[in-house]
């Protein structure tokens, strides 16, 4: 079914999730249980307040997914061989991200009942073991990034010049991923105290005045494509990325 079939699979494992997720919830296990009948009494004073926190993230989203819309635009503009390269970049990073973002979710967790139950140190010691154990990781991530960078873009049996401007972007993004991973870190601890509003102004400034503008400035007005130090090139009467 080739593409059709990927996107079948991908509603059937997202609806197959969410069906056992909605049953884990009815099934009266770890102090959670949910009726059919707490759908239908909803207390508005409870929705205000889960309105409250959840509205910023929200926003946060629509921003974040409107933003890489464009952003993959200006991408996809500079040609097939840099969009290709660029997929390759995301799926490698997706899964470099997947411990931080475990761990995202773990502090959140943990945060958020400590500061429910009064606990603010343990909380607090939660945040500073998570960040280093997470900034660890990432750290050594990042050198086997600048090492061994054109294996890991190998796996996806791409052509030459594919392969080739991937690796150059994976080495560039082992700049980014202590900081990112910290990043996520942060994320969590204040989603779980609560504060969802200061991570949707920092999402909104460093989107709107750093990511989008530096995208174009560095890609088009410098002519830098999406390596810097690699350049377009006209050649004949086939415009084409050549790597130099």
């Amino acid at each position: 079914m080739g593409l059709y079939g990927v996107a079948w699979g991908t509603v059937i494992a997202r609806n197959l999730g969410g069906l056992l997720s909605i049953s884990l919830l009815f099934a009266n296990k770890r102090g959670i249980s949910m009726r059919l009948t707490d759908f239908l009494s909803l207390r508005w004073i409870v929705v205000r307040r889960i309105w409250h926190v959840a509205s910023p993230v929200l926003a946060e989203r629509v921003l974040n997914t409107s933003s890489y819309a464009f952003f993959l635009w200006m991408v996809a503009s500079l040609g097939t061989t840099v969009l290709a390269a660029h997929q390759i970049v995301l799926n490698i990073e997706s899964l470099v991200f997947m411990p931080a973002f475990g761990m995202s979710v773990a502090v959140s967790s943990i945060l958020g009942q400590a500061v429910g139950s009064g606990r603010h140190r343990i909380g607090e010691l939660a945040v500073k073991r998570t960040l280093l154990f997470t900034g660890s990781l990432m750290i050594v991530t990042a050198l086997l990034f600048v090492v061994f960078a054109p294996h890991f873009v190998g796996i996806f049996k791409a052509t030459p010049e594919v392969l080739a401007l991937a690796g150059k972007a994976v080495r560039i993004s082992a700049i980014e991923l202590p900081l990112f991973a910290l990043c996520f870190i942060f994320m969590g601890a204040l989603r779980g105290a609560g504060d969802t509003r200061s991570m949707m102004w920092a999402v909104v400034l460093s989107i709107t005045f750093v990511r989008l503008p530096a995208t174009w400035l560095l890609a088009f007005a410098c002519k830098l494509g999406i390596v810097c130090g690699w350049r377009r090139r006209w050649t004949g009467d086939a415009g084409r990325w050549r790597f130099g």
